[in-house]
């Protein structure tokens, strides 16, 4: 008897009912999506996408240059753009956060869950294959484009920017908090005495350093100049409202080039009604560009090319401006004291010749209004009035007293004699003789110092 083997069924399969239409089958496409396969693909490609944006608005905010910009968008844009920027070390953060979060997770859609649970070296394998993609073609590829149009770039990207920042400030500053924290347990905060102490103990080996000659007068002379900054407020580096060369802002271009030549200036301020109304900044290179490409066409006015100005208040700290100064992209910086008129002016060679010592060029010259001082022997100099008291000090080996009331010698000399002085006239303060060289009815121009013994 033929033996009958018997039926198995596969509790697994779906029973197929006769007649049943095809169409009523899900397909592969929807078994895929129900496995989770869209959701995984959905993580990687918005990973990438994050990855790909703080890439480019990073490499654009370090890459771009304002002269290019102001050539791409309209001034409005421009100025919405410029308050954006204004909180560029914040989106930086922001962008770094973001990006590292997005890093992370796009690496991990890439190896796939079937790569993190494999064994230790299928798992580095697939790690070290998805960071070679992961850097050649997303940063070395997408940075090499950026950096060939960052101005470009910054446009598309910059709101995009600024939103993410902002969605990544709550973790950014927890990010700060943490990091203070731990500052505080390792000991690493410094207190303003342990400041001064390490200054001290920074001078101190400068010191011997030139007594031994590992260094040299002129380098120890810019390292103390590197330290002195720090405690140096704006007002003492700028040059004064009285010396500010500006331009109306109605002032034709064929005028503006003639006092460019003039006086050798990159930057002129460009004010409306007085000095004290400045409204942005005359950059010399734009007004060339639109001076060349006129094609006989009547030119429009400085205030029609001018950039914004950058304005900062007469106490701020000189060395805080520099950075801002870097940070922002600018090289000029209109000085405000406290009702909102203008002190005075100050540029990025401003405080670097604090530094280094006065950096002079084809273009300067002592009328220019610049402050000079020149020795005419050991014991007697002749200086603009607008030298600091410190320069002085120092030049001449004396202690001129220092006030709250006056920063230079031609300050000092108006509160010791109590009025304009006269050219010719003098004063002596213990055994210092001052000697007017040039002055008229408003201030003092030039002054002749000279210690007796």
């Amino acid at each position: 008897m033929a033996r009958t083997e018997p039926m198995v069924i596969d509790s697994r399969a779906s029973p197929r009912i006769e007649g049943e239409h095809l169409e009523d089958d899900p397909g592969p496409a929807v078994a895929w999506l129900l496995a989770g396969g869209a959701v995984d693909n959905i993580v990687l490609i918005g990973s990438l996408a994050l990855v790909v944006l703080t890439v480019v608005a990073g490499t654009a905010l370090r890459n771009f240059r304002w002269p290019r910009l102001s050539k791409l968008v309209s001034p409005e844009r421009l100025e919405e753009m410029e308050a954006l920027l204004k909180q560029e070390r914040a989106i930086l953060d922001g962008l770094l956060v973001l990006r590292l979060l997005a890093s992370i997770s796009l690496l991990l859609s890439m190896i796939g869950p079937a790569g993190v649970s494999s064994s230790p070296a299928g798992f580095l394998g697939e790690l070290a294959l998805a960071l070679v993609v992961f850097l050649g073609g997303v940063y070395g590829v997408v940075r090499g484009v950026v950096r060939s149009m960052p101005e470009r770039a910054l446009v598309w990207t910059i709101k995009l920017a600024w939103l993410a920042a902002r969605a990544m400030g709550p973790i950014v500053w927890v990010m700060d908090g943490i990091g203070r924290v731990v500052s505080r347990a390792f000991g690493l905060n410094v207190t303003p005495d342990e400041q001064e102490e390490a200054v001290e103990e920074i001078l101190d080996a400068v010191s011997e350093g030139e007594r031994d000659g590992a260094i040299d007068d002129d380098e120890r002379e810019m390292i103390e100049n590197i330290i002195e900054v720090r405690d140096q407020a704006v007002s003492q580096v700028m040059t004064p409202r009285t010396s500010v060369l500006g331009l109306p802002v109605e002032t034709p271009l064929a005028d503006a080039v003639s006092k460019v030549v003039e006086n050798g200036l990159s930057r002129i301020p460009v004010y409306e009604d007085t000095i004290d109304n400045i409204k942005g900044i005359l950059y010399a290179k734009d007004l060339l560009v639109y001076w060349a490409g006129r094609n006989g066409t009547e030119p429009p006015t400085a205030g029609h090319i001018m950039r914004p100005a950058h304005f900062i208040p007469e106490t701020k700290n000189t060395s805080d401006l520099l950075e801002e100064l870097r940070r922002d992209k600018v090289h000029m910086a209109i000085v405000v004291d406290e009702y909102g008129g203008t002190a005075g002016l100050v540029t990025i060679e401003d405080i670097i010749e604090e530094i280094v010592g006065e950096i002079e060029d084809e273009h300067d010259r002592p009328e220019d209004g610049e402050p000079t001082l020149k020795m005419l022997n050991e014991r007697t100099a002749e200086m603009s009035a607008l030298i600091h008291i410190d320069d002085v000090n120092e030049a001449l080996n004396i202690e001129l007293p220092e006030s709250d009331g006056y920063d230079t010698i031609g300050g000092f000399l108006f509160e010791r004699m109590g009025r304009v002085p006269g050219a010719g006239e003098q004063c002596e303060f213990q055994n210092v003789q001052f000697e007017i060289m040039d002055a008229d009815e408003r201030r003092i121009h030039f002054v002749q110092v000279t210690v007796e013994n």
